[in-house]
């Protein structure tokens, strides 16, 4: 498994509300989902939005979905976060889970007309 704070694992970068704080993640697991969260709450202060980068997210749990998901439905929080690309793992689970049309509502606009 992937340190969740190694460089390879997630990768930052500083923006502002038009240019968005971007998080390359390789895991979005339960060990992951406390450290995330309190990464994406700290950038909402701030005033900036986050993307949330999936497309190398090979390790992912129910916890992680769930984080997802709860995101997707504060009314405060889902317009200031959204996640693009989409691994094969986490398509596959999110797909078992039934949770896919959800998932794709928190997307990026210009990729919502692809499925998971």
């Amino acid at each position: 498994m992937t340190d969740f704070l190694s460089p390879d694992a997630l990768q930052t970068e500083q923006a502002g509300v038009e240019n968005p704080h971007r998080l390359l993640l390789e895991g979005l697991t339960i060990a992951q989902c406390a450290h995330l969260h309190e990464q994406i709450r700290n950038v909402i202060v701030m005033g900036s939005e986050v993307v949330l980068d999936l497309t190398q997210c090979e390790d992912v749990d129910t916890a992680g979905l769930q984080l997802l998901l709860a995101i997707q439905n504060d009314p405060e929080v889902s317009p200031k976060v959204h996640w693009t690309g989409w691994s094969t793992t986490l398509a596959a689970k999110a797909e078992r889970l039934g949770v896919t049309s959800w998932l794709n509502a928190g997307r990026l606009l210009e990729e919502t007309h692809h499925d998971l």
